[in-house]
């Protein structure tokens, strides 16, 4: 079987007057077009084992493998066409509009974002599928944080990455703005066909996904 991801023998230790190991022997697959919900108590290591499965951080030990390649020798292509990133603190440009935004991905990998362009044309629809369409112009800082994370959610979708990497997309927010990030994520990468790894302390959110692991003492659990 051919796999997305494959993460083997994960440890990650912080050094210190007293050295402290947040992921000790970590292993899972994914497959293309499949969710997975990692749970976990906070100061677990959740979006430490996010980062270092997004290249943002390397493991002490282990590998990462995405789409057959070693993640850590190709991390700068692999974030630039096969990963999205939505993060808790959404890391938008405030003075820059939600179109702009949203493009900026695009933008970063040398693609034309200008009107016409096909980056340009995926971007208008992704604001047409976050609900804010009438906004597209207004610069991020007026928005809402559930306004801010559904622009972020656009983000990532927009060079059509095959995994979206999530961390605490709904920690933030009200019932109502949680409900609509829930359902834009899982909506949109089952429409796509993405896969997606998601971090989260909402459980109920969590078991929405194909598979949830529980983060505990280092290893993870298999939950579902």
């Amino acid at each position: 079987m051919t796999y997305l991801l494959q993460a083997k023998d994960l440890y990650k230790t912080f050094a210190g007057p007293k050295p402290v190991e947040i992921l000790q022997g970590v292993s899972f697959d994914l497959k293309a077009g499949e969710s997975l919900a990692i749970i976990g108590k906070s100061g677990s290591g959740k979006s430490t084992l996010l980062h270092i499965l997004g290249t943002l951080d390397t493991p002490s030990k282990g590998s990462v493998t995405i789409s057959g390649k070693n993640a850590f020798s190709h991390a700068s292509e692999l974030r630039k066409h096969t990963l999205g990133f939505v993060f808790q603190s959404f890391h938008l440009l405030e003075d820059y509009t939600l179109l702009e935004n949203i493009l900026m991905p695009a933008a970063i990998t040398r693609k034309s974002t200008k009107p016409g362009s096909d980056s340009f044309l995926i971007a208008k629809e992704l604001i047409k599928f976050i609900g804010l369409a009438d906004r597209e112009n207004t610069p991020v800082k007026f928005l809402s944080g559930g306004e801010k994370q559904r622009v972020a959610i656009a983000r990532a979708f927009c060079n059509n990455p095959d995994l979206l990497l999530v961390d605490e997309p709904t920690g933030n927010l009200d019932p109502i703005n949680a409900a609509i990030v829930q359902n834009l994520l899982l909506e949109g990468c089952k429409k796509q066909g993405k896969s997606l790894i998601l971090v989260t302390h909402d459980e109920e959110f969590a078991f929405l996904c194909d598979k949830v692991f529980l983060l505990k003492e280092g290893q993870l659990l298999l939950k579902k």
